[in-house]
């Protein structure tokens, strides 16, 4: 699938092929909604960098040792329907600082502007914010 993308991206035919994989089973992505996403996604992206990035993905491998030995905090946001879910799915319980969070009824496309999003965005920032002689600067 990555080089499907790649190779629409080299194309200049955008990101249409994500849209129809990242749709939840069993529904399909309007192509009207699609059609809108692939215009802001490309006019802000460059489409050959974005091609190379997805054909160097299967060299960012990162074992479950380097997981467990992460002091990170991390934070997992992702929706409930979201097909990338079974990729999150087993990392619960491999990270000592990740946090996972599930967006019911969202998918990959709807998690981004679900209000809930940037909340819990911003409430994990803050409380992993380093206190500097009496004012708070984001990690």
């Amino acid at each position: 699938l990555r080089e499907e993308i790649a190779a629409s991206l080299d194309r200049g035919e955008g990101f249409l092929p994500q849209f129809k994989a990242l749709a939840p089973e069993g529904k399909k992505v309007p192509s009207r909604l699609a059609k809108r996403f692939d215009q802001v996604l490309t006019k802000v992206n460059d489409e050959k960098a974005l091609a190379a990035a997805m054909r160097g993905m299967d060299n960012l491998r990162v074992t479950e040792e380097q997981l467990r030995a992460n002091k990170v905090p991390t934070l997992t946001i992702i929706g409930a329907d979201d097909p990338l879910r079974k990729g999150v799915d087993p990392m619960k319980g491999v990270m000592a600082n990740q946090e996972i969070v599930y967006l019911k009824r969202r998918d990959h496309t709807t998690a981004l502007p679900d209000p809930k999003f940037l909340k819990t965005l911003r409430a994990f920032i803050k409380r992993h914010s380093l206190s500097v002689q009496g004012t708070t600067a984001a990690a």
